[in-house]
């Protein structure tokens, strides 16, 4: 099982949404952790950006990075989809 870990970028994100919406991104997360390559969560890979994968719960994307050898899911950006992606 891996543990899941936010930026702080993530907490402040989730800090302005519905208490419904959290919960259900916390739900996902438990899925996630228990195995991060899951089939029944909307997963991929990001093109062009080895290592980082892309969770997606209704208009949102989570973008997060997986560290096998410390069993580490790393949260690191959340936004819609048409700002999640751009390079800062």
């Amino acid at each position: 099982m891996y543990r899941v870990e936010l930026t702080k970028q993530v907490r402040r994100f989730l800090d302005k949404k519905t208490n419904k919406f959290v919960k259900k991104v916390f739900q996902n997360f438990k899925l996630l952790s228990e195995s991060p390559y899951r089939n029944n969560l909307d997963i991929k890979p990001i093109k062009g950006q080895r290592g980082l994968w892309r969770l997606r719960i209704g208009t949102i994307r989570f973008i997060y990075s997986i560290k096998k050898k410390q069993s580490v899911i790393l949260i690191l950006k959340a936004d819609s989809r048409g700002q999640v992606y751009k390079k800062k």
